[in-house]
């Protein structure tokens, strides 16, 4: 998620929809759950770069709606 982000922000996009299928990530970083220690840092560079961004939507969806990314 976040090399994607990284991506997608400097290639000069402010209005991103990430779907992803790791839900503890998802929750993470729509603040619905404690950030797990082994991928705070992470989550600290995801959430820096929404704040570059003027608006962000993320939603879970299963592994198989996400085989693109696998």
């Amino acid at each position: 998620m976040r090399n994607g982000l990284r991506a997608t922000v400097h290639a000069g996009f402010t209005n991103i929809y990430l779907k992803g299928d790791n839900q503890i990530l998802i929750q993470a970083v729509q603040g619905r759950n404690q950030v797990p220690w082994e991928i705070q840092s992470l989550v600290e560079n995801i959430l820096t770069y929404f704040q570059m961004c003027n608006h962000v939507k993320v939603n879970h969806i299963f592994k198989e709606g996400n085989r693109a990314a696998d």
